[in-house]
């Protein structure tokens, strides 16, 4: 792994590590949602993605493990190549309060990323992440998030994921 991206790593888990530790009881939640992800590659359509999540949050901060897949992605008109794409992801995230039961979030992480060709030599590399969206709470437990990701560099081109997911807070 590249120094930067192992001291990147290191800051942003300390960050969110003190202010979870600072709080007064941090909240576990756990979810998962489905999605529709694109690449920057011409020629290429997606049949879909899907996430799933665990995280610790308080005050407005999270830190969140995900395993995500972004799915295969197949040439289009009859071509025969394909790949898949999956990996684990660390998130950094932060809360905006927007009105009652509804905020806006970012996230900052990284993404260990493995990549299946069909036709060519796999692939692996851990990419920078960075994330927007809206939560809206449906109750004391229970939460809808719909976002938008990119996975930046996965074999020199940009993914990016749209998602719906349901999270649920212990």
């Amino acid at each position: 792994m590249k120094q930067p991206i192992l001291k990147s790593i290191l800051f942003c888990t300390t960050l969110v590590a003190s202010g979870l530790a600072n709080s007064a009881e941090p909240a576990i939640y756990a979810g998962g949602g489905i999605g529709s992800a694109s690449t920057e590659l011409t020629g290429y359509k997606n049949a879909g993605s899907y996430k799933l999540f665990a995280g610790a949050k308080a005050e407005g901060f999270a830190m969140e493990l995900s395993y995500v897949n972004l799915g295969r992605f197949k040439q289009k008109a009859g071509g025969e190549n394909s790949y898949t794409v999956d990996g684990a992801q660390l998130n950094a995230m932060a809360d905006l309060f927007i009105s009652k039961g509804l905020y806006g979030y970012g996230s900052f992480g990284f993404y260990n990323w493995n990549l299946d060709d069909k036709l060519a030599a796999s692939d692996s590399g851990t990419s920078l992440t960075l994330g927007l969206g809206i939560k809206v709470l449906m109750g004391n437990s229970f939460a809808v998030r719909g976002g938008w990701d990119r996975y930046q560099d996965i074999s020199d081109s940009d993914v990016d994921m749209l998602s719906l997911n349901g999270v649920y807070q212990f």
